[in-house]
């Protein structure tokens, strides 16, 4: 795609942006404390509204388009602005000791939801809400699509296919015949190597964890569902939440293994669906960026399998080297580790409150907050209304009419993300952003260049962030510490 000169400037425009954003975040974590920097002041710093100066979010929102940007703020805004102050001051205490001179507003009925200070994890206190919100707007946004295209692919089998203008650019068309007409991935491959790493997946799962194997399977069935909700949002935002789906089946398998009082089986099987849907997702962004840069789809898909294969061997490996210097995880140690404790919470929790009893738990009182299933419904009720109305201005055209007002109209993904991820980040992306497009209204060059300034961008934040953690494990720690508080 990119011949002589040209390839020349733009990987120097790529190492350039790497350099800035490596040393900028290597500089700044020698101030421990200053990625807290609240930047609208103490108060809404504590709903997350804080600085990091992570310059590689900056770059994420380079990559994004500004209506993507903009979806992101309003879920964040939403939730961290509005949803979480308005809880924390009205639906948060404890029932056991409330009185009606407690809350004015409500003197009839105790209006807490959860008790902030008693729950074992924020995940089933003041954040529970937040994530089954963003979660059932991905599920709703997901399935949405799900129907779309099947909608679609039966319009243009009928129908025939209606031609793209866009196609008629050289460069879309060049990218197009490129990635579309790269045939070197076989049709049977899909369901052969279905088929054979699933029934790898079944007979270790079952064997090592003690999982019964048609759980295993349900497991697996659920992978390519979730996965294209997943995909749609890297495609959009960049950003991989196979995270936040794990989370909301956790409850599904929690509850499911209630009657064994074993954790175990069902945080394997959580993870089953959550590696799968991950490496989909991971598949997605190579694509996309493969794309940009007209590489064929086929060596990334090897590539990746390649990288998968190895990964079985080498992260088990790194994983015990660790465990055998440190404690993983640990609350004051090099590796925290703060997803094993939440997964392991929401398995508890939920096989409680499916009547079981979980054995070794150490864990009471983890409930799940009130009203969190509404706000689930509500969130993919809204996700159902924005989808049927971005499609009625697709098909009415109002997007080639009135661009400037079309974008004002969130994408459901993006909010959900916005939700989901810290406020300081989406607040960092949609900077990004702006400073991107209000660049490339003075000089239309930025354009062409933005995507290598983004992926130069990331690598600097990715390296440097492995640099950090080389760092820390070998001993060393910032050097200085930076702390805000009132006077």
């Amino acid at each position: 795609m990119h011949e002589g000169s040209a390839a020349i400037g733009h990987a120097i425009v790529a190492f350039k942006a790497f350099l800035v954003v490596y040393l900028t975040n290597m500089y700044l974590w020698c101030f421990d404390g200053i990625s807290s920097w609240p930047i609208f002041g103490l108060g809404l710093a504590e709903y997350g509204w804080e600085f990091d100066w992570d310059l590689s979010q900056l770059g994420l929102g380079v990559m994004l388009g500004v209506r993507a940007n903009l979806s992101i703020l309003y879920g964040a805004i939403l939730f961290h602005g509005i949803v979480e102050p308005w809880e924390l001051k009205y639906h948060n205490g404890d029932c056991a000791t409330w009185s009606a001179a407690d809350t004015p507003w409500s003197p009839d009925e105790c209006p807490y939801w959860y008790d902030d200070e008693t729950v074992p994890t924020s995940y089933v206190g003041h954040k529970c809400h937040a994530l089954f919100c963003g979660l059932g707007i991905m599920v709703a946004d997901g399935a949405f699509t799900i129907i779309d295209i099947f909608i679609m692919l039966g319009r243009e089998f009928f129908c025939g296919s209606k031609e793209d203008p866009a196609a008629n650019d050289p460069k879309i068309k060049a990218l197009d015949d490129l990635f579309l007409g790269d045939k070197a991935i076989p049709t049977w491959i899909t369901p052969v190597g279905f088929l054979v790493f699933g029934t790898s997946c079944v007979l270790i799962v079952q064997f090592v964890f003690n999982v019964v194997w048609y759980q295993t399977i349900v497991a697996i069935c659920f992978i390519p569902f979730f996965a294209v909700a997943i995909m749609q949002g890297m495609g959009l935002s960049d950003w991989n939440v196979s995270s936040s789906f794990g989370k909301l089946l956790m409850f599904l398998f929690g509850a499911w293994n209630a009657s064994t009082g074993e954790v175990i089986p069902s945080l394997a099987l959580c993870m089953v669906t959550k590696a799968g849907c991950s490496a989909a997702c991971d598949l997605m962004q190579d694509f996309k960026t493969g794309y940009l840069l007209g590489a064929k789809p086929s060596q990334m898909f090897y590539a990746q399998v390649f990288g998968a294969c190895c990964g079985i061997f080498i992260v088990p490996a790194c994983f015990v080297l660790l465990n055998t210097a440190y404690e993983i995880p640990s609350d004051d140690g090099p590796i925290p580790g703060i997803y094993g404790p939440v997964y392991r919470i929401l398995a508890i929790v939920t096989m409680t409150a499916a009547g079981g009893e979980s054995e070794g738990s150490g864990e009471e009182g983890a409930e799940i907050p009130k009203m969190t299933f509404e706000f689930m419904f509500l969130g993919a009720a809204a996700a159902l209304t924005l989808n049927i109305i971005n499609k009625a201005l697709t098909v009415c055209g109002c997007r080639e009419s009135c661009p400037a007002f079309c974008n004002l109209v969130p994408l459901p993904m993006c909010i959900a993300i916005g939700i989901l991820i810290p406020a300081g980040c989406s607040l960092e992306m949609f900077m990004g952003g702006i400073i991107a497009s209000i660049l490339e209204m003075r000089d239309p060059v930025i354009g062409e260049i933005k995507a290598f300034v983004a992926g130069g961008s990331v690598l600097g934040g990715g390296i440097a962030v492995l640099c950090q953690v080389f760092i820390v494990i070998a001993g060393g720690s910032p050097p200085m510490t930076v702390a805000f508080g009132g006077a």
